[in-house]
Parts: structure tokens; C-alpha cells; sequence
């Protein structure tokens, strides 16, 4: 079985100790991989519907999500900007039809991704005809 040690900062060594108790018979990397598994996908959407929302905000709006985008990892800003780079490439219009701006509500209040999810998967497919 693959090993990674982990170090854990001082101030996280009860957490950890907590966790170790918790989940003794699942192990803690188990749990580690089940929440990476969930919070970055969750990341990636959150970037992504960002960086939608932006395409079609004032400029003060842009400097809110600017600023917002700088709380994660430049890495996974930069995959979802290509995505969207891609989208545009493909689709040079796409932000100025009906349908974006119906569901620019739905896009900030954030109850609907089946918007996201279907803007998503059309960028996915943009960005593998670019490769």
C-alpha cells in the first residue's frame, strides 16, 4: 500500500487526535481522501460559476470576484479560466445570448447548477477540441 507522511502543524495536533479517535476503524487517510474528494469538485464549481458570473458584471462586481478568486489556489483558477477560454473560443457569443442572462439570477443565488453543470460540460468539450 503507498505511504505519504503527513506533517500537521502544532496547533493541529488535537484536531488530528480528535480525528484519530473518531475514525479509528475507517483510518485517517480514508477520511482524508473521502473530504478531498468532496471539497474540491465543490471548489472547482465555485470558481467556475465565479468566473460566469463575471463575464457579465460591472466593474465593481469584477473587483469583488477578483478578489474572491484569491482565495484559492491559483492552479485551479487557472484550469476553470481556460475552461471559459475554451467555452469563448468555441462559442464567441455564448455570454450575450438569452438563456445567460435568464439564469444570471440562478447563477448567483446559487439554487440552480444545472446551468453551471451544462455550461461546464460544453466548455470540457471546447477545451478537448483545443488539444
Amino acid at each position: 500500500m503507498p505511504q505519504k507522511n503527513l506533517y500537521i502543524r502544532e496547533d493541529d495536533v488535537l484536531i488530528f487526535e480528535m480525528a484519530t479517535e473518531i475514525f479509528e476503524d475507517k483510518g485517517l487517510g480514508a477520511v482524508m481522501a473521502d473530504h478531498f474528494r468532496t471539497i474540491i469538485p465543490q471548489i472547482k464549481d465555485e470558481i467556475f460559476k465565479l468566473l460566469l458570473v463575471e463575464k457579465n458584471a460591472s466593474s465593481f462586481m469584477s473587483l469583488l470576484i477578483e478578489r474572491r478568486l484569491r482565495d484559492f489556489p491559483d492552479k485551479v483558477v487557472y484550469e476553470m479560466k481556460r475552461l471559459i477560454e475554451a467555452l469563448l473560443d468555441c462559442y464567441p457569443d455564448y455570454f450575450k445570448n438569452e438563456e445567460f442572462h435568464r439564469n444570471q439570477i440562478e447563477l448567483i443565488d446559487g439554487e440552480d447548477w444545472s446551468y453551471v453543470e451544462k455550461t461546464k460540460k460544453i466548455a470540457k468539450k471546447c477545451l478537448k477540441k483545443r488539444v
